[in-house]
């Protein structure tokens, strides 16, 4: 199986950073059961910048979004 991550970046008309991770062609993604140590890590810094972060787990693989403000 080929996997693939594509990673993109833009500046919205709001001012923010958009940060787009897609991954595709591996495995299907599942949630996590639980929240593990990166998880937390990563939601404390972008906590700490005042972004928001999604993911999607899908069956073509996982999708996160961070939107942060751009000052």
């Amino acid at each position: 199986m080929d996997g693939r991550v594509d990673i993109s970046w833009s500046r919205t008309a709001e001012g923010q950073l958009n940060l787009r991770w897609i991954e595709s062609g591996g495995p299907a993604a599942t949630p996590p059961t639980h929240r593990g140590f990166g998880t937390r890590v990563m939601e404390n810094i972008i906590g700490q910048l005042r972004g928001e972060e999604r993911f999607d787990w899908r069956d073509q693989g996982l999708t996160c979004e961070i939107v942060l403000p751009y000052a």
